[in-house]
């Protein structure tokens, strides 16, 4: 978003406000989300800090429709981290939201529903969490009393498409699709602890 860098954030505010009334009240909220000094020029800011105003016109209005693009890029990551919660925040109120971004790790902490486009084309739209439980997932497996199958046994499973051993006792696996195979052949073992995570969407889009 391009400002005026004559005017102070609180000027540049007013200014939009001519345009598109401004919630006042929330945007008493969003300022204590974001920590940028109002009554600087717009000339006198950091690139992170003007994207901080950008940000705040853009949200101020309430708007029931905002589409954002690469919009954490620049903020350092205590106020990427405010950002997340004013979005959240705005989904719980029924506002919808069109996020376009490359940190994928940033589209999982916030969206709910993600569109993967390769080469131009849209391949791919799903629940985020549904979209996680099918692809691949890390196991983690401690067992104990000595009693524990081979890593060449879980290799050799066809859900298991990688093994690391951590320790004597404790592997984790990279496992797709159906695992009955892998629970069927732990469970003559002595498990300690087993816990399982959904692969992220960074792994699933490379």
């Amino acid at each position: 978003m391009a400002l005026y860098g004559n005017f102070t954030g609180n000027e540049i505010i007013d200014y939009y406000n001519n345009f598109r009334p401004i919630d006042v009240e929330f945007l008493d909220e969003l300022k204590s989300y974001f920590k940028v000094d109002l009554t600087l020029k717009i000339k006198a800011l950091s690139t992170g800090n003007r994207k901080q105003v950008g940000l705040l016109l853009a949200l101020a209005s309430k708007p029931s429709l905002l589409i954002l693009d690469e919009p954490t890029t620049g903020l350092d990551p205590l106020m990427t981290a405010e950002f997340h919660k004013v979005i959240k925040n705005l989904k719980k109120q029924g506002i919808t939201i069109f996020l376009s971004s490359h940190d994928l790790s940033e589209v999982q902490a916030v969206c709910d529903r993600v569109g993967i486009i390769k080469e131009g084309k849209m391949i791919l739209v799903e629940n985020v969490e549904e979209l996680k439980s099918k692809f691949m997932q890390h196991v983690k497996i401690t067992f104990k009393n000595g009693n524990l199958p081979s890593i060449d046994d879980l290799g050799s499973l066809p859900s298991v498409i990688s093994t690391k051993k951590i320790n004597e006792e404790t592997f984790i696996l990279q496992v797709k699709e159906d695992v009955n195979d892998l629970l069927k052949l732990i469970t003559n073992y002595s498990i300690h602890r087993i816990s399982i995570e959904d692969a992220t969407l960074e792994e699933i889009f490379l």
